[in-house]
């Protein structure tokens, strides 16, 4: 298994044809304060899987902040990954998963973990910072 695409955004989805749709991608929120609420984000991933990847594996999402701290519970759910239809070549296999209302307690970079059977499959940094104000001369 190998991760092809990971992103943050506002909103995604997949296509009648297996098309990942993205609209918003970001990688900062910045703000006057914290702690902060962010309504509404998507993970989204495209890992790609081989023959030896069929069967069940558990895969999970945790958000760590820069001291390798949780600063959510994780997620973590069960799948089952079917043979690829066609023999000798990888099949995509789209993750799309909406979070609301994420807590971010500090500023500084939170690290997204997409992992499966307890290994890190890929990481995504989201940056929380201090929203940048013009300061009168």
């Amino acid at each position: 298994m190998k991760c092809q695409l990971a992103a943050l955004c506002e909103a995604a989805n997949v296509s009648a044809d297996g098309k990942i749709n993205i609209l918003g991608e970001f990688d900062t929120i910045n703000t006057a304060q914290v702690p902060v609420v962010w309504p509404l984000m998507v993970f989204v991933a495209k890992v790609k899987v081989g023959a030896a990847d069929a069967g069940r594996h558990t895969i999970g999402l945790r958000v760590v902040d820069e001291d390798m701290q949780l600063v959510a519970p994780p997620l973590e759910a069960q799948v089952g990954i079917a043979d690829s239809p066609v023999p000798g070549i990888e099949s995509g296999w789209p993750l799309i998963l909406r979070i609301g209302n994420a807590h971010f307690q500090s500023f500084g970079t939170h690290t997204f973990q997409l992992r499966v059977d307890g290994t890190i499959l890929c990481e995504l940094p989201l940056h929380v910072r201090p929203t940048q104000t013009d300061t009168p001369s």
